[in-house]
């Protein structure tokens, strides 16, 4: 029982660093693009 519910916040926090590099990512390239419209 405990197992298990320790496996699903691993699964949740896995989730959640995806999440964050994928927004990490997609800053980045905005940062990139707006920085090119300004050369």
């Amino acid at each position: 029982m405990k197992k298990g519910k320790g496996e699903g916040k691993m699964k949740k926090k896995e989730k959640l660093k995806e999440f964050s590099i994928l927004l990490h990512v997609f800053s980045c390239s905005n940062f990139l693009k707006r920085n090119m419209e300004n050369y």
